[in-house]
């Protein structure tokens, strides 16, 4: 199986509440200029279960970026990315 990873992809693993970090993210990734996608989870989970969709997402993606901050050391929160960082680990 080929799997086609143009443009490359980017799944963005962070705290929900951390606004001002993802929008510095993003606009950073904008000023790139490249053939690049960043994923964020919580903008388009809608039509499965949540650990499928994040599963899906991170199987289609070339890296994973972590934003590991005090709002993702909350335990729910960390519970989270802890599963992102595990699935894109295998």
């Amino acid at each position: 199986m080929s799997i086609n990873w143009t443009p490359e992809r980017f799944f963005y693993s962070h705290a929900s509440k951390d606004h001002s970090v993802t929008n510095i993210v993003s606009e950073a990734f904008i000023m790139l200029d490249g053939n690049y996608e960043l994923y964020f989870a919580e903008r388009s989970l809608v039509g499965s279960p949540l650990i499928h969709k994040l599963k899906a997402e991170l199987l289609n993606s070339n890296a994973l970026l972590c934003a590991w901050t005090d709002n993702a050391s909350i335990l729910e929160t960390s519970q989270i990315i802890s599963f992102e960082l595990g699935m894109a680990f295998q």
